[in-house]
């Protein structure tokens, strides 16, 4: 291939996503140089041409959820819980609480699971603390198939038509992240997403 002029090689650098693997493929230029090439035109320019991470990418192609859910109700109560983070054979108190709350209440419309009712301990980035101990994966799956599932129980007794709602949260996305990153083959197939295990809510 012919020498790349240094606006040629940043146009083709942005074509191929910022990613010197994917430019590599494309012209055939090493790796290794086509990363020198960058780091020399960034100091010589003063021209940030950071490379995006898989992470990056996987934002980009994120069709995104309305930013507001417009529940319409004018006269009513809406539940809110956050971070429950369920193990498997663990009910908390606040748990308890909140089913106490779905029972006795009056008038709820809609109850909202403010994120992190997954964990993902076993998929974080972050390392183990000593010698702790993690649940498995499907153990916390399985956790909140449970808890949310007996939340939606509570819920029908009460109101049938009562809107579930899940913005998900940090730890939630862990879930969808860590198949993205590792095995993007399965995009969109069934199962691969945190919403599909559950259906009654609504995710946002």
């Amino acid at each position: 291939m012919k020498y790349l002029t240094e606006g040629e090689f940043i146009t083709l650098f942005q074509l191929c996503g910022q990613n010197p693997e994917d430019m590599s493929r494309e012209c055939g230029i090493s790796v290794r140089n086509i990363q020198a090439r960058r780091n020399k035109i960034e100091g010589f320019y003063n021209y940030s041409l950071a490379t995006k991470t898989v992470y990056d990418r996987i934002a980009e192609n994120i069709q995104p959820r309305p930013e507001r859910i417009n529940l319409g109700i004018e006269n009513g109560t809406v539940i809110i819980f956050s971070d429950a983070h369920f193990w498997p054979g663990i009910q908390t108190t606040a748990y308890k609480g909140l089913i106490w709350a779905i029972q006795n209440l009056e008038n709820i419309k809609t109850v909202i699971n403010n994120g992190d009712a997954f964990d993902g301990a076993s998929i974080s980035r972050f390392p183990r603390i000593g010698w702790d101990s993690t649940p498995s994966l499907i153990g916390e799956l399985k956790a909140c198939e449970i808890a949310l599932g007996e939340i939606e129980d509570e819920a029908k007794k009460v109101n049938h038509k009562m809107k579930l709602i899940w913005p998900l949260g940090n730890h939630d996305a862990r879930f969808e992240n860590r198949l993205a990153a590792n095995a993007p083959q399965y995009e969109q197939i069934k199962g691969f997403s945190l919403k599909d295990h559950f259906p009654a809510w609504e995710p946002c």
